[in-house]
């Protein structure tokens, strides 16, 4: 009889378009072809999905979608929160008795061996399964009380909502957007957040992260040992695959979704600090969604390229000499630095985008945090083929060796999965 694992998750995994779900889907997959789950999900769907069982990925042995949250029972949420400092508001937006008792339900007819909540903003579905006899896991993803503390003071964040905008009430949203009480609630969030990570986390038999960095920083300043890291891998012999496509001179890529604030705010330090301040006039070419807003917004910058979303990424990236990005804020290992460096690019970024990675500085990355800095070396680069191949060539031969999804995901089996 084969082990079932049921895993609660804050959207469903596909299609692959941003880094949370590349790393949920492999997860999903690892665990089932090397450590013989069968995999059941029980998934909130993010703001654009929709559940077509055709899509469903054989390895996925069943799917539930949660159930609608209404506005009455948010807004009751959010008031019990007012008088609980360590409750998240973003979990006022998820939680629901509707969906605890299914998730009881659903446990109860599958009989899992193993249980996995997907971030801490689902955690208080803990107590609907906690007298299951199975192991409990929580995936914390990255530390984000300190992508919080990070975010504070951004023009370009609107809330430390992001995508799930969606699940709050249009008016919160623009309330959210004012620049007074996004920096309030951001503070208090991340407060909330660093007390609900240790509480939660206390509360499970492990707990996981993607950055070796989040696992050993959350273990010491708590004090847990329960704590390890999953990874971020990629496809690395899809990506590096020789693609035949000439770069355009005088040109970098930048991946993103423009719909996350974070790659907005990315992008327009690239444009606005770096460029005018390097001898080339390069351009920047933007591959991924981009809302009409923020093109708008982004319009009166000659040196954009917006791209859009592409049919093969690996062409679309390879079409500039050097993958510049920079990252304004956030926390954990960054999915388009892992990608670009299996593509063999020249990655430039800086201390946020290599965070987690052990990828050499000037021999298999290039990172730089100043501004001028990163003009220089962009300038540096494009006058010399030779150093971008062989740092491009380094960087390639970094992630075949660190970043294969099936070496990362061998440490589930070593964590009594």
């Amino acid at each position: 009889m084969s082990k079932k694992l049921i895993y609660i998750t804050t959207r469903l995994p596909w299609p692959q378009d941003n880094g949370r779900k590349v790393t949920l889907y492999n997860y999903c997959r690892g665990l089932h072809e090397l450590c013989g789950y069968e995999i059941f999900l029980y998934s909130f769907l993010d703001a654009d999905q929709n559940y077509d069982p055709r899509d469903k990925p054989p390895f996925i042995a069943e799917v539930e979608i949660a159930l609608p949250i209404g506005k009455a029972e948010k807004f009751a949420n959010v008031a019990k929160a007012l008088f609980k400092p360590s409750e998240p508001w973003q979990n006022c937006l998820y939680f629901s008795k509707a969906n605890a008792n299914a998730i009881r339900k659903f446990a109860d007819r599958v009989h899992p061996d193993a249980l996995i909540v997907d971030m801490v903003r689902l955690a208080p579905y803990i107590c609907w399964f906690s007298d299951i006899d199975c192991m409990k896991s929580l995936d914390i993803d990255d530390l984000l009380s300190r992508r919080y503390k990070r975010q504070m003071g951004r023009i370009e964040s609107r809330s430390f909502l992001g995508s799930y905008s969606s699940m709050a009430s249009k008016g919160t949203d623009r309330l959210l957007s004012l620049a007074p009480v996004r920096n309030l609630v951001l503070k208090t969030e991340a407060r909330r957040m660093e007390k609900a990570e240790f509480s939660y986390a206390r509360q499970f038999d492990s707990v996981f992260f993607v950055s070796p960095k989040d696992a050993e920083t959350f273990s010491e300043s708590t004090g847990l040992t329960h704590c390890f890291s999953a990874g971020m891998g990629a496809d690395v012999d899809y990506l590096s695959e020789n693609v035949q496509v000439s770069p355009q001179p005088d040109t970098a890529a930048f991946v993103g979704n423009l719909a996350f604030d974070a790659n907005v705010a990315s992008v327009k330090f690239v444009v606005d600090d770096v460029i005018p301040k390097m001898k080339h006039a390069m351009r920047l070419r933007v591959i991924g969604g981009c809302p009409e807003r923020v093109k708008q917004d982004l319009s009166e910058r000659s040196c954009i390229d917006l791209l859009g979303r592409v049919e093969d990424l690996r062409t679309a990236v390879k079409g500039s000499e050097v993958f510049l990005a920079p990252i304004a804020y956030g926390s954990g290992i960054k999915t388009k630095i892992v990608e670009a460096l299996a593509m063999g690019m020249c990655v430039v970024t800086n201390s946020i985008g290599a965070e987690g990675l052990e990828a050499r500085n000037g021999a298999e990355i290039v990172i730089e945090d100043d501004p001028v800095l990163l003009a220089q070396k962009m300038d540096e680069l494009l006058d010399n083929p030779d150093m971008r191949k062989t740092i491009a060539m380094a960087g390639q031969a970094y992630a075949m060796r660190k970043h294969r999804w099936d070496d990362l995901l061998e440490v589930f089996s070593e964590n009594g999965f």
